[in-house]
């Protein structure tokens, strides 16, 4: 999200500022832990975040059209990680048994 939001204030022209960058991570934070699991959730939460800075909501038509490539990415990403973690779990656990 915070990704899509940098994106939007690029494209209407919206320069950002230290504290923004800070705010957006810290509601994209808040926002994204009730919303895990709940499929293009992510668009939701960027329409709340697109009007707190003042954005059009007609950003969130053009992120949805590559949101979808976006998500497989992270899914990956999240899977990979619970596998390493998994292994490196089970060899500690082999370890110390």
């Amino acid at each position: 999200m915070g990704v899509s939001l940098v994106f939007a204030a690029n494209i209407m022209g919206l320069d950002l500022a230290w504290t923004d960058f800070m705010a957006i991570v810290v509601i994209g934070t808040l926002l994204s832990t009730g919303t895990a699991g709940v499929p293009a959730a992510g668009l939701v939460t960027l329409s709340a975040v697109l009007s707190l800075f003042g954005l059009p909501l007609e950003i969130v038509a053009l992120i949805a059209g590559v949101d979808a490539i976006l998500n497989m990415g992270g899914t990956a990403s999240n899977v990979t990680g619970d596998i390493i973690a998994a292994v490196i779990d089970e060899k500690e656990t082999a370890r110390s048994t």
